[in-house]
């Protein structure tokens, strides 16, 4: 699906959300993108408060935010974490990021094969999984219009403290189970600039 309009990303959104219908009622927002979006600016204002240099591993990992053991899918672990980290933020003032604050990362879960290899090279930024740390996931989505492998999505914000160890675990990672959202060619990339977010690079 290409996205060349608002009503368009709307679209792709809420086909690729479906899943995640429950946590979209709970928010109050009126669309879609602007589900996305707040998505987004929590992930960013939550991680730019816990950033350590020292214990990348640890300071975006925090027990406060974790997911429930076994939870019923995909879909319920990532609103575990957007629930839990809409609690800390509440009273604070939270802005959209841009593009000179921090990167967005996709990561494909069914395409790991759990090398570790990004894990070492990123100094446990990225776990043994290839999975960014979880205080960082922003949204999952399911392309039923992608090839298999690549249809479960996961949308992770990297502060720009961290981008450089990042790019260290995704430059060693061989199956591209993660990959910068700015140098993938798909409609989640055309449908985050509807969202409002100074993407890197032209769509």
């Amino acid at each position: 699906m290409r996205i060349t309009s608002q009503a368009d990303a709307e679209r792709f959104l809420r086909a690729t959300q479906a899943g995640a219908e429950f946590g979209f009622k709970l928010s109050d927002a009126s669309s879609w993108l602007e589900y996305l979006q707040l998505l987004l600016e929590e992930a960013a204002t939550w991680c730019a408060m816990r950033i350590d240099h020292l214990s990348p591993k640890d300071c975006f990992r925090q027990e406060t935010v974790r997911p429930r053991v076994l939870p019923r899918d995909r879909w319920d672990c990532v609103r575990d974490v957007a629930y839990n980290r809409r609690r800390e933020l509440e009273g604070r003032r939270i802005a959209l990021p841009s593009a000179h604050e921090g990167r967005l990362l996709v990561y494909f879960p069914d395409l790991n094969l759990a090398d570790g290899a990004a894990e070492v090279a990123s100094n446990g930024f990225f776990d043994v999984n290839n999975a960014p740390p979880y205080g960082s996931w922003v949204a999952y989505f399911e392309d039923n219009d992608a090839e298999a492998s690549s249809r479960s999505i996961l949308l992770s914000w990297v502060p720009d403290a961290f981008v450089p160890l990042a790019d260290e675990g995704v430059q060693v990672n061989p199956e591209g189970c993660i990959v910068w959202l700015d140098e993938l060619a798909s409609p989640l990339r055309q449908a985050v600039v509807y969202v409002g977010f100074n993407d890197r690079c032209p769509a």
